[in-house]
């Protein structure tokens, strides 16, 4: 299965950080919400709290850390 993700390494709605992806993992993540970006659905659970500070690499592992 391929997922699309869109990586946002600044502050939006609320949070420090967000990646959102093409579909939602029911099972894994917390709260998810459904944003519309450029015309399409993204998915995003609710963590927070990933500096912006850090490497995009490591931003990026620090979501896909919750998805375990």
């Amino acid at each position: 299965m391929t997922i699309d993700g869109l990586l946002c390494p600044r502050s939006h709605s609320s949070y420090t950080t967000r990646l959102f992806l093409s579909k939602p993992f029911p099972n894994r993540g917390q709260n998810w919400t459904v944003h519309q970006i450029m015309g399409r659905a993204w998915h995003a659970m609710s963590f927070n709290n990933v500096p912006a500070s850090l490497p995009w690499t490591e931003i990026l592992a620090n979501h896909l850390g919750q998805l375990k």
